[in-house]
Order: structure tokens, then C-alpha cells, then sequence
């Protein structure tokens, strides 16, 4: 009966929170968060997150202020997404963390709302100085 019960928790917790997250300009929690810089026309990897087999939750993602400028891009791998920063055209411009399960834009597009929001706003996005950094974008 205890392997039973143990074997019961062992499928309980391997089915709950996210598989792991990793990001790869700074730490996902710094605070503040350095400022990143790419060339134009160069992609560079900024998240990768594994998901568990339940769903919902949090899903890390990103959204640029300015996609004229730096563009973001998702590309799912089995139960991995990977979360890329393109450079678009030089310039500057701030790119959010946001949390891809409650944010409703499906293009992961920004409102003047979001960008100025302290915390969470009605669109999901999670917003604010701490959530946020600044990348340049220059000639290669």
C-alpha cells in the first residue's frame, strides 16, 4: 500500500508547475534588468521554456513596444518553446515579459495600457519596471 501511495504523489507532483525556464540576456528576475543589444537582421535566442503535460499556467513570453524595431518570435519544439528577439531596423525600444496564457492579443501586441501598467492590467499582461529591458538595435 506505501508504494502505492508513494507512486499516487510521484505522478501528483511530476504533473504540477512549469518544466523550467531559462533566459538568456539576464536573469528572469533581476531587478533592474540590463539593457541587450543585437544587429540588424540577427536572431537571438532569449527564453526557453519546458512545459509539464497539464496545461495552464504560466507561459513565458515576450512583447516589443516597437516590432518595427525588434520582433519577437516563437518557435515550439515538442514541450519546449524557444523565444527569440529578432532586429528589425536600428533604433531602440523596451521588450516586456508577459505571460503568454493570459495575455489575449494573440499577436502578443502591446497597448499604450500595457506599456504604462505598474502591475497586472485587464489584458494580462504583467508589466512594469521590473518586468522590462531596454535592447538596441544596431547596423551589423
Amino acid at each position: 500500500m506505501f508504494i502505492i501511495r508513494m507512486f499516487i504523489i510521484f505522478i501528483c507532483f511530476s504533473l504540477v508547475g512549469c518544466g523550467g525556464v531559462t533566459c538568456y540576456f539576464h536573469s528572469c528576475y533581476e531587478s533592474p534588468m540590463a539593457s541587450a543589444t543585437i544587429k540588424v537582421g540577427e536572431q537571438k535566442k532569449a527564453i526557453k521554456q519546458t512545459h509539464i503535460f497539464a496545461p495552464g499556467g504560466y507561459s513565458w513570453g515576450l512583447a516589443s513596444a516597437d516590432p518595427s524595431i525588434v520582433k519577437v518570435e516563437y518557435i515550439e519544439s515538442g514541450r519546449t518553446t524557444y523565444v527569440y528577439l529578432k532586429g528589425i531596423s536600428e533604433g531602440r525600444t523596451e521588450v516586456f515579459y508577459i505571460n503568454r496564457m493570459a495575455f489575449f492579443d494573440e499577436d502578443f501586441k502591446l497597448s499604450e495600457e500595457d506599456k504604462n501598467f505598474e502591475d497586472t492590467n485587464d489584458s494580462g499582461a504583467e508589466v512594469g519596471d521590473y518586468m522590462h529591458f531596454t535592447v538596441n538595435v544596431v547596423q551589423p
